[in-house]
């Protein structure tokens, strides 16, 4: 039946149509799209839609009340959206409490990530150069007098912080990276899939391939190869001491006891790879949230970061593998684990 028969109106949307379609299961936001197909079925206009730089596995079937037309009015609709994410990420940021255990990139994407445990931060090399900062700041600043000098020391024993005088990171993940993300999620959390371990390479080969990258691209000063040198440790030292209680998923924990016993004498870089390295950089900005830095220091520490993210993303199709499936024996010691 053709819905002109039915008295139903024509199709508001076309094959081929540029759109933005709201996805609910993603805190609400405008994604743009592309209609493949159109179909009148069930009474009511069905439209095939294609995310633009999504994998065709996100492929599927909406109805007009989730289907904007790609114009001004509902492209203002996409960025208002997207702002009132970003507040919601950064009162998350400061304490607030969330409903859901999912992450806002800095561009306005959800990104589904592990829920966040407490943990350390390591006395490494990329947490010094940001602590040297700050207490050169207040070194500044005690020649303020006693009662300001007073009053920074108590903000420093309460956990306080005063939001005009801390800079935060911002990470820019390429999009390529945020659909690794997204797949990531998917394979263990929907298909209870696992990243084969050892991975190879493992996020300590991963590094040193940056750094020989680094050294081969342009004649390093020695100042520059210090600071990149410097770089590598603290996200190795970050990595090895986050991933037990901030980079992995439930499904995965069971994994990780066993891989402790077997893998004792070795460091978790040494064992993991770059699907878990890219969640770090996913939680680097809370992570290094409370830590004072410098404008200077910040715009440096960032700089190297993002261009870490483009090494990777260049050669994403050597360090993400495929996922396997968890065998019969891990599921039964899964289960005595989580007793589910």
């Amino acid at each position: 039946l053709t819905p002109a028969c039915c008295g139903m109106s024509e199709a508001a949307f076309q094959e081929n149509e540029r759109v933005l379609v709201v996805s609910k299961k993603f805190g609400g936001q405008l994604y743009e799209a592309k209609v493949q197909k159109v179909e009148f079925r069930e009474g009511a206009h069905q439209y095939l839609i294609h995310y633009t730089g999504w994998s065709k596995k996100w492929d599927h079937f909406v109805t007009e009340p989730a289907i904007l037309k790609w114009n001004d009015e509902n492209l203002k609709r996409q960025k208002e959206v997207y702002d009132a994410l970003m507040a919601a990420q950064q009162s998350y940021g400061k304490g607030a409490r969330r409903a859901k255990r999912e992450q806002l990139g800095p561009d306005g994407y959800i990104i589904p990530l592990p829920a966040s445990s407490p943990v350390p931060l390591p006395a490494t090399a990329l947490q010094t150069a940001e602590t040297k900062s700050a207490s050169g700041k207040d070194e500044d600043s005690h020649s303020s007098g006693p009662s300001r000098n007073r009053k920074r020391k108590s903000e420093s024993q309460d956990g306080a912080s005063d939001a005009n005088d801390k800079s935060e990171l911002s990470l820019k993940i390429p999009r390529s990276l945020k659909n690794q993300l997204l797949e990531d999620w998917d394979q263990i959390t929907n298909y209870h899939k696992l990243v084969p371990l050892p991975r190879d390479p493992t996020v300590s080969g991963i590094l040193e391939s940056y750094v020989s990258s680094k050294k081969r691209a342009i004649s390093q000063s020695s100042e520059d190869e210090k600071i990149i040198n410097d770089l590598v440790a603290g996200l190795k030292d970050y990595f090895d001491r986050a991933l037990g209680t901030l980079l992995l998923y439930r499904f995965e924990r069971a994994q990780y006891t066993q891989i402790l016993k077997e893998s004792s004498k070795k460091s978790m870089s040494e064992v993991y790879g770059a699907e878990h390295l890219l969640r770090l950089f996913a939680k680097l900005p809370s992570l290094l949230a409370d830590v004072h830095m410098e404008e200077s220091t910040l715009r440096l520490l960032s700089d190297r970061l993002h261009d870490f993210l483009k090494f990777l993303a260049k050669n994403q199709s050597l360090y993400f593998g495929t996922y396997k499936e968890a065998d019969s024996d891990f599921l039964k010691f899964w289960k005595e684990q989580t007793g589910e």
